[in-house]
Order: structure tokens, then sequence, then C-alpha cells
């Protein structure tokens, strides 16, 4: 149930992102939910990765719980990053279209 609200909250948020600047909302809110879910996989395998290289901890000791509470802030970091580099490339695009209309306006 945790899952769905924070898939739903990250979702929105990149939704209402592409919504301000008339991108394609629903597409680009699936990309950002398979980003935090790949970033997510990523970070927890580096993770499990690293201790199965450098410590005696036995990874089937743990619960599922413990390796989704460890994997989640790697998920959204990665989403963090789309989100973040896509309001930057968007808010270029806007102010590069309306420097080309104030080019346009002065011939």
């Amino acid at each position: 149930m945790l899952s769905l609200v924070l898939i739903y909250f990250l979702g929105k948020k990149v939704y209402d992102l592409a919504e301000e600047y008339q991108k394609n909302a629903w597409g680009n809110a699936i990309i950002g939910i398979v980003t935090f879910y790949a970033g997510a996989f990523i970070g927890g395998a580096l993770i499990v990765f690293l201790l199965l290289m450098f410590s005696e901890i036995v990874i089937e000791e743990k619960p599922d719980i413990f390796w989704t509470f460890i994997a989640i802030p790697f998920g959204i970091v990665a989403w963090y990053g789309y989100l973040t580099y896509f309001r930057k490339k968007w808010e270029k695009e806007k102010e590069n279209f309306v420097n080309e209309l104030d080019e346009i306006g002065s011939n």
C-alpha cells in the first residue's frame, strides 16, 4: 500500500510538470515512475553486491522490507534527477521560444 501512495505522488509531480510545459503528461509520468524503479533496482543491486563482496552479512537473513527501504532512496534520487533535468530542459526551450518570437517581431 505504501508503494502505491509513493508511486502516485511521484507520478503526479512529473505529470503536473509536463502539463505545465505542455508536454505529454501521461508518458512522462510513466517514464518518471520507471526511472524510480530503475534507480531503486540498480541502487539495491549495488548495495547487495557491495555487501556480498566486503561484508559478512548474509543476504537471506534480512527480511524483504529491509531491502526495500534500503533501495527507496536510490529510486528517489534517480526520479529527482529525471524531474530536475526535464524541468531545466523545458524551461530553456520555453526561453528560446520566447527569444525567437522577440526576434521575429523586431524585423
